[in-house]
């Protein structure tokens, strides 16, 4: 991803920028959907898989934290960095050597993201148990989770770890409860200039640690990036910017990216791999729980309690 700024952002006769703060995404809690491992198509109870192909890295990642590594056969290019599942096969992006190479490891569930649509129609049209992965906010994805859990029969074991993940993140959601709502712009990319469009994770975040995006984020059709000026997004007036990578940021990219955007509000970079949404507390890659207590400590300073408000 480029994050080098867009010059046209900086007013060098303002004051100098503010500091950033680095944080992470998360949502409050929402009911946990926990699939009974049934066939879509029949409704009738299936057998649980244990030959499993997952071309999604949200899936392959929710499928480790089920204890499930020893039934994953075939992974997509990205799962296959994930612990544990170096040598799997490696599924190609093009959908006619996909649909082959997947046929050759004889899976008996395969998980697609909803952006391999047309492969995803294909192994139906071939009787092949799917998953459609389609994660556009928290709820989606402990739902995910919870289907998931159910084809493989572990839904009871689960949920008590699904359940903990979901109280945490309304523990910290339940905190600006009682407070007003700042506006934030979520920047999908610096150059060009865009904004994150709805229904994504950073806009759900942004609700969920107490503010308020400026997307509009009634629309039940998620959105992709709106291209914006600087001049357009000043008029937006943001209380906060927020960025997020699923890498950390240069510290002294950081810094030029903090001055060039501070004559319209703080920017606050958020580290958040969608592809580890949920991992465990003690993974090398910061869980969503960690994420919202940051996002959270970074939106707080900006609220007032509604009682102090016009």
């Amino acid at each position: 991803m480029d994050h080098r700024p867009a010059p046209s952002c900086a007013r060098r006769a303002r004051g100098t920028a503010q500091t950033a703060l680095v944080a992470l995404v998360a949502l409050c809690a929402l009911p946990l959907l926990l699939a009974c491992g049934r066939d879509e198509a029949t409704d009738t109870p299936t057998a649980t898989p244990q030959r499993i192909a997952s071309l999604s890295p949200l899936a392959s990642a929710l499928l480790l934290e089920l204890d499930a590594v020893d039934r994953i056969v075939a992974v997509d290019a990205d799962s296959v960095d994930l612990p544990g599942l170096s040598g799997r096969p490696t599924i190609p992006d093009a959908d006619e050597t996909a649909f082959l190479t997947l046929s050759a490891v004889e899976p008996d569930l395969i998980v697609v993201p909803e952006s391999r649509a047309e492969l995803a129609a294909r192994l139906a049209g071939a009787n092949y148990r799917t998953v459609i992965v389609a994660v556009h906010d928290f709820n989606d994805g402990f739902t995910l989770w919870g289907e998931l859990a159910g084809r493989l029969g572990v839904a009871a074991a689960a949920g008590p770890r699904i359940a903990e993940a979901s109280r945490r993140l309304a523990q910290i959601a339940a905190e600006s409860q009682g407070f007003s709502r700042p506006r934030v712009a979520a920047i999908q990319t610096f150059e060009p200039l865009a904004l994150v469009g709805n229904r994504r994770l950073e806009t759900a975040l942004i609700e969920a640690a107490g503010g308020e995006s400026v997307t509009d984020v009634s629309a039940a059709v998620p959105d992709s990036a709106s291209p914006i000026d600087c001049e357009a997004l000043r008029a937006l007036a943001p209380e906060l910017l927020l960025h997020a990578s699923p890498r950390p940021i240069a510290e002294s990219e950081l810094r030029a990216l903090v001055e060039e955007f501070a004559s319209i509000a703080p920017l606050v970079f958020v580290e958040l791999d969608p592809a580890r949404l949920f991992t465990a507390e003690a993974s090398e890659s910061p869980g969503a729980v960690e994420a919202a207590r940051t996002l959270r400590a970074a939106i707080a300073p900006l609220a007032r309690p509604l009682a102090e408000t016009p």
